[in-house]
């Protein structure tokens, strides 16, 4: 191996420097290095692999004597990632080469620096690049595709002529000012490049970018706005092949200089993937649509293009065994069901929404008759109503004849209740039990103390019980833990 460090600063290798070194296998030039003679390294016969480091190389080698004639078997280069520019010839007739990556530090690539490099199938160039010299990669012969990308504002010529191999080109460049000439067109004599594809962020193609190109069969443009283009742009090529533009756009391709000359355009819909769900027993409509089955469906209107992947979510069970009791001063209002939640009516008015199958009602009249009816939630879909449950109750403990009132707030609650008596005339119990009876927690409240922070951290998800009592009194409230 061959390396020069930076501590001898190298910055020039002299025209045959390492001329038949044939034991080399592999050669690390340093960043130092602003030229390199001709026929450097030629006939380094056992040469496999090079580290190209140089940050701003000014000279390698000329198309007579390149720096890497006859190294048949370098099949791999390395380039740096502090590399600025890829200078003229650098790799001109380096046939083992098979892929080539350009680093983002690169921002131009010199005249046929890949010239004659038939055994390249891979380039990838990076978006820092915006020059593209004379006949770069003119021969390349095992290439089959290019993607110019968007940074590039400038293109030689005959940069990608006599690639017999190449059908497709990705036009990323969003400016590019020049692309090859009208007597060197960059394209020249590829027969088999049948596809350009552009860039949705594309604004101007050159004059004679695509000159002669007598193969291709379609272009896409991803562009919803026609890029500028000139009268020689597409020179040569057949006005009838396909033109795929964004279905929308049609009108603007129609009507745009010189796109107008192409006669079949054709609208290309980008379709969206969109997951959605419905409750059984309901339909899809959006998109002209009337689906009531899962699946995956394409759905098109007009310039709208969806693929549909549809799901049935089954609606809750239909709530069942309604319960209504008096217990003390409020009404409890008890049911069976799936549901994540329950919407709670009474005489057909919407009165709560809760997520335990019980609703304790408290506003509530002595005399007067109440109807009570429930649906199930889940999530976006809900069951019919049930059965309508209609009571008159007379048994109602009015509490204000005691002059005691009770508030017990948030209620529904997933962390702290607060529990306020007012009218009372001696200190009382407050006990905390589950439906089974159990007392879970007891407490004391008094006429001067008569608020109370009830603390349900830890507690199971349910109805408790809270039963304010002394010898005066005995009151019952739920209390309902999410």
């Amino acid at each position: 191996m061959l390396y020069s460090g930076n501590y001898y600063k190298v910055t020039s290798i002299g025209g045959y420097a390492f001329c038949n070194c044939s034991g080399l296998t592999s050669i690390s030039i340093p960043s130092s290095v602003t030229s390199i003679g001709n026929s450097a390294f030629i006939n380094n016969t056992s040469l496999d692999t090079v580290y190209f480091n140089t940050i701003n190389c000014s000279y390698m080698g000329n198309f007579t004597y390149p720096v890497f004639q006859g190294c048949n078997n370098l099949s791999e280069v390395i380039i740096g990632n502090s590399v600025q520019n890829i200078p003229n010839f650098a790799f001109q007739n380096c046939t083992e080469l098979t892929s080539i990556t350009i680093p983002n530090s690169v921002t131009s690539i010199g005249d046929a620096a890949f010239y004659h490099c038939t055994g390249l199938i891979s380039i990838t160039i990076s978006n820092s690049v915006t020059s593209i010299g004379h006949c770069t990669f003119q021969g390349c012969t095992g290439l089959t595709s290019i993607t110019i990308p968007a940074s590039v504002i400038s293109i030689g010529e005959s940069t990608f002529c006599n690639n017999f191999s190449l059908d497709t080109v990705f036009f990323n460049a969003v400016n590019c000012i020049t692309m090859g000439s009208e007597q060197f067109p960059d394209f020249q004599g590829l027969n088999n490049l049948s596809v350009v594809i552009i860039g949705d962020s594309v604004q101007n193609i050159p004059n004679y970018a695509f000159k002669d190109c007598t193969g291709l069969t379609s272009i896409t443009s991803n562009n919803i706005n026609p890029p500028s283009i000139s009268e020689n742009t597409f020179y040569g090529v057949n006005k009838t092949i396909p033109l795929y533009v964004v279905c929308n756009s049609i009108p603007s391709y129609n009507s745009a200089l010189y796109w107008s000359e192409f006669t079949n355009e054709i609208g290309v819909r980008t379709p969206q993937f969109i997951t959605s769900s419905i409750c059984e027993g309901e339909y899809y409509t959006d998109y002209g649509a009337n689906l009531d089955s899962a699946g995956v469906y394409t759905l098109v209107s007009g310039c709208d293009s969806v693929i549909l992947n549809l799901s049935i979510t089954p609606s809750p069970i239909i709530p069942t065994a309604l319960s209504v009791q008096v217990i003390a001063n409020y009404i409890e209002f008890t049911w069976q069901g799936n549901g994540t939640s329950y919407a709670i009516y009474r005489n057909d008015s919407l009165i709560a929404n809760v997520t335990q199958p019980i609703y304790l009602d408290y506003d509530v009249v002595n005399g007067q008759s109440y109807c009570y009816k429930v649906q199930a939630i889940s999530g976006d879909c809900e069951s019919e109503f049930s059965n309508v449950v209609c009571k008159s109750f007379s048994g109602l403990n009015d509490i204000s004849s005691s002059n005691i009132q009770t508030k017990l707030y948030p209620n529904p609650t997933d962390n702290k209740s607060k529990l306020e008596v007012d009218g009372l005339k001696s200190e009382a119990d407050v006990i905390v039990s589950d439906l089974l009876g159990r007392v879970i927690k007891s407490y004391k409240i008094n006429p001067t103390n008569n608020e109370l922070e009830i603390d349900v951290n830890g507690f199971v998800k349910g109805v408790y019980s809270i039963r304010i009592i002394n010898e005066e009194i005995s009151i019952s409230r739920k209390l309902i833990v999410n």
